[in-house]
């Protein structure tokens, strides 16, 4: 699941579950095929396509 939140939401979200991480939205972070890379720091990324 993903969402974009604003710092009201976000604090509710903090209280209600446990998540990995999270950053300041960027322009990848909602696009289509995105996805949660584990690394340090921890970020959005778009997914490889195939070209064939």
């Amino acid at each position: 699941m993903f969402s974009l939140l604003c710092g009201e939401h976000m604090g509710w979200a903090q209280r209600q579950f446990v998540y990995a991480d999270r950053h300041p939205a960027a322009v990848d972070c909602d696009m289509p095929g995105t996805g949660w890379l584990i690394a340090t720091p921890s970020r959005c990324v778009m997914a490889p396509t195939s070209t064939t």
